[in-house]
């Protein structure tokens, strides 16, 4: 990705699994975050919350199909997020790979950014 100065990219794990309006739910949230000046590095897709009931909903962005925009604590099991350009650079000027520790628990010591959930109702 920084190689090739991506400015964006989505990481999916084997076992991540989609909605069939998975696509535009997140071209609609991703939209509405520029439009609203919401910035991110670090988007997660597909996650384990460890601690929902420390986490808020940012509602700057209006729910679609049940899904929103929170701001995310501790999180494990990652399957899927979106990566900006300066995310990665973020996480590789740390030099994951000598740290030897398994990136869902690398990216909460390095992020505590938005998060796409689906909202229970």
């Amino acid at each position: 990705m920084v190689e090739k100065k991506y400015e964006k990219i989505i990481i999916l794990e084997d076992d991540a699994r989609f909605e069939g309006d998975f696509k535009s739910i997140l071209t609609y949230m991703i939209n509405e975050m520029k439009e609203k000046s919401i910035k991110w590095e670090l988007l997660y897709l597909g996650r384990k919350i460890m601690k929902a009931n420390v986490e808020t909903w940012n509602f700057d962005v209006e729910f679609r199909n049940g899904y929103g925009i929170r701001n995310p604590d501790f999180s494990h099991w990652t399957v899927a997020y979106a990566l900006t350009l300066d995310g990665a650079k973020k996480l590789l000027n740390q030099e994951p790979l000598k740290k030897i520790v398994p990136i869902d628990e690398y990216f909460p010591i390095m992020y505590d950014k938005v998060n796409l959930i689906k909202k229970d109702f």
